[in-house]
Formats: structure tokens, C-alpha cells, sequence
């Protein structure tokens, strides 16, 4: 058949009737979408981070997704949201960044053999930062509330683990400086004490590694170390030879003293013994002798205000010179 023959074949009318069968095609598909039924199930989105890629941002407005399901009345009365799975991928993502990201309805295989069928999603896509994940150790750092007995203060704490694992975006996990925990009472304690707290941690993008929730916390409790400057402490003179007598140019002295707050408290300038020995001495003159301060129990001289005094020894007066 030549090219002649096949046009003399083509009905003359042949404009009318593809417009014919493009008008019957409208008509059914408009019949098909009016006569389906819908339900409507809101489900659960899973956002699909397994690349190297996670959220960079809160993904809790996201956490559900509504979706409208159109069958034939007899098929749609079976469906449920068990049926249903819906979830955004970032696995094929490689750079950090903004995206717009299709939301994936994955319909179980029942559903799938129905015919016709229609599903949508609302919303159809999300927009969401993403970020490198990246793993990082952080410090922990014991919260401590209360204050101890008097005289007593908290001198150093430690935790146990000392650090956590943190996993996320890496901007957001790099700008963790540390991890505290929950407070340990310490409240009129006079020893060391320990226990078991949780972390403080409310970080919806950065996740904690492992099981962190009970963290030993331990802190040391020691009594509280204060100086004190203490002014006119006697200065006694021993060992001064026999037929002598001796007099102190300066008869007292100041000293700073260090101890612990409760022993402090109760030191007085008598409670120290400060002395200058005469032993050495066997004839009357003046004579620099030490002087050495004896703090009490409990307590250390940091500084005294002179650690030399002037002595001047002279023969004893007896009651006959003085008649001669």
C-alpha cells in the first residue's frame, strides 16, 4: 500500500472522533475520581538518617504526617494505618545544607494490588538543614547544691565516667563544652560524700552515645583552712641564769596564724607561747636572742612580726646591796 492508497483509507471525520476519545477519556477519569471514597490517616515520619548526613534542627513538628487515601468504597473499608509507612531519606545526601525533601508513602502489598488507588501526603515535602554527623567526647561536670556544716567547704568533685559520647551534626556537637549533671545535696555535711545522679541533657539534635543515666558523682568535704593575725602574744623569757636577771626590750609580739576555721575560732593570742632563751647567757650585758612561737594544736604560724628581741641582763639586786 502506498502512501496515496493509506491516506484514501483515513475516514475524513478522523478529527472528530480522537476529539471523541479524548472527551470519553475525561468523562471517566472524572467519573473514577468522583465515584472513589477516602479516609484519611495521620501516621508516624521517620526521617532516615543512616548516610553521613543527620537533622541539623528539631525534627518534632515532623514527627507525624497526614494522609489521604482514595479507593473504591468495598476496598477502602479494609484499609488502616498499620497499611502505611512513611519516611524522608537522607542516605543519598553527601554535602551539609537546606533541602526540600519528598515525603516516601510506602503502602504495605495488600494495598498496593488495589485498583485504582490514590494516596497523598500532607505535607508532600519538609525542608530541613542537615549537617555532617560527627562523634565527639564530652567532659562531664558535677552540680553541687547546698552548703556544708559550718567550717566546712567543698574542696573537689569528680564524676564517674568523666566523659560521654555525643553523636550529631557537627557544628551543634562542637559547641558542647560540657555535660552537667544533676545536683548532689550537700547541705550541713561535714565529710566527703558520693552517690548516684542523671545528666542534665535536653539536646533534641545531639544524641547521648550510650546509657549514661547513672552517673557517680563524688565530692571531698574538708574543713575550711583560714588565717588569722593575732596581736600582743606574750614573750617569755627561760633559762636565765641564776644571780641574774634579764629584761625584754619588747614584751609581746603579733603573729599570723593558719588553721582550720573551727580551731580558729578559739585561738587567742594566750594560746601561743612565743620565748627567748637565756641559756647561752653567763654574764651580764645585752644580748639578741631568737624568739620562737608555739602555735596550739591544730593551728601553723605563717609570719610573726619580728623573730629577734633585744635582752638586757644584769646581776640580780638582793635585799642587802640595796641596805648598802
Amino acid at each position: 500500500m502506498n502512501r496515496k492508497q493509506f491516506l484514501e483509507k483515513i475516514p475524513k471525520d478522523w478529527i472528530a472522533i480522537v476529539a471523541c476519545i479524548g472527551i470519553a477519556l475525561v468523562v471517566y477519569l472524572s467519573y473514577q475520581a468522583t465515584s472513589l471514597d477516602k479516609k484519611t490517616f495521620v501516621i508516624p515520619l521517620t526521617i532516615e538518617s543512616t548516610g553521613t548526613m543527620v537533622p541539623a534542627q528539631s525534627t518534632e513538628k515532623y514527627r507525624f504526617v497526614k494522609i489521604t487515601v482514595r479507593a473504591e468504597a468495598d476496598q477502602l473499608a479494609g484499609i488502616s494505618e498499620d497499611d502505611f509507612t512513611a519516611h524522608v531519606d537522607l542516605t543519598y545526601l553527601t554535602k551539609p545544607g537546606q533541602y526540600s525533601l519528598p515525603v516516601v508513602i510506602q503502602p504495605n502489598e495488600r494495598v498496593l494490588l488495589l485498583e485504582p488507588l490514590e494516596l497523598l501526603a500532607t505535607p508532600d515535602y519538609i525542608n530541613l538543614s542537615v549537617d555532617e554527623n560527627v562523634l565527639r567526647y564530652v567532659p562531664l561536670t558535677a552540680s553541687i547544691a547546698g552548703t556544708p556544716a559550718y567550717g566546712y567547704e567543698v574542696s573537689s568533685f569528680s564524676c564517674e565516667p568523666e566523659y560521654v559520647k555525643v553523636y550529631g551534626p557537627a557544628a551543634q556537637a562542637e559547641a558542647i563544652s560540657f555535660i552537667p549533671t544533676e545536683a548532689l545535696v550537700v547541705e550541713g555535711l561535714s565529710e566527703s560524700t558520693s552517690g548516684t545522679v542523671n545528666l542534665v541533657y535536653d539536646n533534641p539534635v545531639v544524641r547521648l552515645g550510650e546509657d549514661v543515666s547513672d552517673i557517680s558523682v563524688s565530692v571531698e568535704i574538708t574543713p575550711v583552712q583560714t588565717e588569722q593575725s593575732f596581736a600582743g602574744v606574750p614573750i617569755a623569757l627561760t633559762n636565765v641564769p641564776s644571780g641574774f636577771e634579764a629584761q625584754l626590750s619588747v614584751s609581746s609580739l603579733s603573729v599570723t596564724a593558719r588553721g582550720n576555721q573551727l580551731v580558729m575560732d578559739t585561738v587567742r593570742p594566750s594560746s601561743f607561747t612565743a620565748r627567748a632563751d637565756c641559756q647561752s647567757i653567763s654574764e651580764a650585758g645585752e644580748y639578741t636572742l631568737l624568739v620562737s612561737v608555739t602555735p596550739p594544736s591544730g593551728v601553723s604560724v605563717i609570719e610573726q612580726s619580728f623573730s629577734e628581741v633585744t635582752v638586757l641582763v644584769s646581776p640580780l639586786q638582793t635585799e642587802a646591796a640595796g641596805e648598802n
